[in-house]
């Protein structure tokens, strides 16, 4: 039974947008549900919660408090976000411990079938398995989305095995997979912004570790991006790679200013970080988020023309507004397992400043890739050196 629940677990992590029913949402709550049985047989057997993970639990405990004061669809699905972080957290933790490690060979078996859709949505039949997710959006200028329902979705999941892989894999395995997940992001996606956070991705080696080979990875994609743009520029005219490429060289800040996507997405970070600061970083609660937004706009409208109201689009984001310095506090515990994970000084700062950046997009908190990160978090670096598998 056991095997069955933490092999699930692994699938609808590392395939979260695979749908089983059709729910209006694009991360599916499998990962959330299967860890919520695999928690509560631990707990009948063993009835304690490890003490890594009381403040998880408090954190959490106080989120239903907030969510009580008004219950409803978007309150309940944002208390489903805050139920990931200690269930699909505690349930790899267990899982890790469990087995002294993680599954390697699924993760690159995972990342293998991404690639395989992808190049098949590509260069062969662009809807290819659309049937198995729930809603499958990209136009003919956007890349392709492989088992996610956009594009960026895509390109995120693939970026979060690029972040796993450069922790826990070595040598010509760490370098296959990390190219692997470069073509996936660059020809497949097309992704505009996670495009954007692979340079960021770069860059920050660069500037932590001083390495001269993170360096020369980064002058050869920037050569390889630039030479690709001028010499098949009639091939990319109507790719919006290359359109954001042109807006960009006329002006950097025409990526947040004109472009749609980019201007909802940086809007969504600027207005949940302001809303936590002009509530005196006290809790906004999950419901006011959008009333906010509209009285916002009101003054910012000629910055942000294209801001969608729905839920927060910034995981980060999403608590701090939420959850107020609570969220804030929490955050920085996150950040302090983090920190000691890592032996060397470069990789605490590195990864620290990169998932910190990468946590304030439209990347969900009840995205469960992210939580099987954080899980290995819990452990030392020490314990995967010596035992993952």
């Amino acid at each position: 039974m056991n095997k069955i629940l933490f092999f699930l677990l692994y699938v609808f992590t590392f395939f979260p947008y695979l749908k089983i029913i059709p729910l209006p949402t694009d991360t599916q709550p499998y990962a959330l549900i299967i860890s919520m049985i695999i928690v509560f047989f631990y707990l009948l057997k063993n009835k304690k919660i490890h003490y890594k993970f009381f403040i998880t639990l408090l954190f959490v405990f106080l989120a239903f408090l907030v969510f009580l004061i008004d219950i409803n669809m978007t309150s309940l699905r944002s208390m489903a976000g805050y139920l990931s972080l200690f269930f699909i957290q505690y349930a790899f933790y267990l899982l890790i411990k469990r087995e002294k490690g993680i599954r390697k060979n699924f993760i690159k078996i995972s990342m293998n079938i991404w690639f395989i859709v992808g190049f098949i949505q590509s260069y062969i039949k662009k809807d290819f398995l659309s049937f198995l997710i729930a809603d499958m959006r990209t136009t003919s200028n956007r890349g392709v989305t492989s088992l996610a329902p956009e594009p960026t979705f895509y390109a995120i999941v693939i970026l979060f095995f690029i972040i796993i892989i450069s922790i826990f894999f070595e040598g010509k395995e760490k370098n296959y997979y990390t190219i692997n997940g470069l073509i996936q992001i660059i020809l497949f996606s097309k992704s505009t912004m996670i495009l954007l956070f692979v340079l960021i991705y770069f860059a920050l080696k660069i500037i932590t570790k001083l390495k001269i080979k993170y360096v020369i990875y980064f002058v050869l994609i920037m050569l390889v991006i630039f030479s690709a743009l001028n010499i098949y520029s009639e091939y990319f005219e109507n790719i919006r790679y290359y359109q954001m490429f042109k807006l960009i060289l006329k002006n950097p800040f025409n990526f947040f200013l004109i472009d749609a996507s980019s201007n909802d997405r940086f809007a969504h970070i600027f207005f949940s970080i302001k809303g936590f600061v002009d509530n005196n970083f006290l809790p906004n609660g999950f419901s006011s988020w959008s009333e906010y937004l509209t009285k916002e706009l009101i003054y910012y409208g000629d910055i942000f023309f294209f801001v969608s109201k729905g839920r927060i689009m910034s995981g980060f984001g999403s608590i701090i507004y939420e959850m107020g310095f609570i969220g804030l506090l929490f955050i920085m515990y996150l950040n302090k397992n983090i920190y000691s994970f890592f032996k060397k000084n470069s990789d605490k700062i590195f990864y620290i400043a990169f998932i910190n950046l990468l946590m304030l997009t439209a990347i969900p908190i009840a995205f469960p890739i992210f939580n099987f990160l954080m899980a290995s978090f819990y452990f030392k670096y020490d314990f995967f050196e010596r035992s993952s598998f």
